[in-house]
C-alpha cells in the first residue's frame, strides 16, 4: 500500500529469443483491480516493457492514456534477439516510482508516482505478435521490500 508500506521493488532477470515476435510484454507495478486483459485499460499502471526490441518505460495514472517513454541507454535502449536483460522497477514509499535497465538508471524514464493509498502488486504481462515471438525465459524473479 503506497503511504503506508516500505519501499518495495520487482526485478527480473530474462532473455527473449526472438524480439521481433513480442509485440507487448510488460513488467512491474499494477493497481490491485478486477481482472482486465488489455493492460492499456487499466487504472494505474508502473512497468518496463519490450516491444518488439525497443525497451521503454510504460505508466498510467487514474485511468488516463498510457505514457510510452523510450529508454536510450544503456543497451542503447534496443533488445537484440537472444540477449538477456535486467529489468529492476522501484516504487518508495511515497510511491515514488524508479527504474533500472542491467543494473543502470536508464536514460530518457519519466517521472511517475503512483496515488497515496494506492494497493499494488507485482505485473507481468506479455503478448506475441506472430509465430515468429521466441521463447522468453526468466532466469531470475524477486519481488519485496527494499
Amino acid at each position: 500500500t503506497v503511504g503506508t508500506s516500505p519501499a518495495f521493488f520487482f526485478k527480473v532477470k530474462f532473455s527473449i529469443a526472438d524480439v521481433s515476435g513480442i509485440d507487448d510484454l510488460r513488467c512491474g507495478f499494477a493497481k490491485v483491480e478486477a481482472h482486465n486483459a488489455d493492460p492499456d485499460a487499466l487504472d494505474e499502471l508502473a512497468t518496463m516493457a519490450c516491444m518488439a526490441g525497443d525497451i521503454k518505460t510504460q505508466t498510467i495514472i487514474n485511468g488516463a492514456s498510457t505514457v510510452a517513454t523510450d529508454l536510450t541507454a544503456p543497451s542503447s535502449g534496443d533488445w537484440a534477439d537472444g540477449a538477456t536483460h535486467t529489468f529492476k522497477i522501484m516504487v518508495s514509499a511515497a510511491g515514488v516510482v524508479t527504474y533500472e535497465l542491467d543494473d543502470t538508471a536508464p536514460t530518457g524514464a519519466v517521472a511517475f508516482t503512483f496515488d497515496d493509498t494506492e494497493v499494488v502488486t507485482p505485473y507481468w504481462f506479455h503478448r506475441h505478435d506472430s509465430d515468429v515471438g521466441g521463447a522468453v525465459i526468466w532466469q531470475t524473479m524477486e519481488f519485496g521490500l527494499q
